[in-house]
């Protein structure tokens, strides 16, 4: 699946079964600031998108595929991240 995302404040998204992924940030959280590319990702009704809790509702909102967002709390980062991890796996 193609996969959009980053680390930290980003979005991951994963569609189509292509075996690739693409990473787009979410930037300080304003949905006006996405660009276009970024906006027609996370909009894909057959994306799966994976967030962490720090993307902001009103970029959530813009999902219309499947949305799973990762529990990162301080101190437990590294679970959080491997949960993404493991959700990349298996949308590609």
């Amino acid at each position: 699946r193609n996969v959009v995302g980053k680390l930290r404040r980003d979005v991951v998204v994963c569609a189509a079964p292509l075996g690739s992924l693409t990473l787009v940030g979410a930037g300080p959280g304003d949905p006006e600031l996405l660009t276009v590319a970024a906006l027609r990702a996370i909009a894909d009704a057959d994306a799966l998108v994976i967030a962490d809790r720090l993307v902001s509702p009103e970029i959530r909102d813009l999902v219309r595929g499947e949305l799973r967002v990762a529990g990162k709390q301080p101190g437990c980062a590294e679970k959080a991240q491997r949960e993404i991890y493991s959700w990349c796996r298996e949308g590609l």
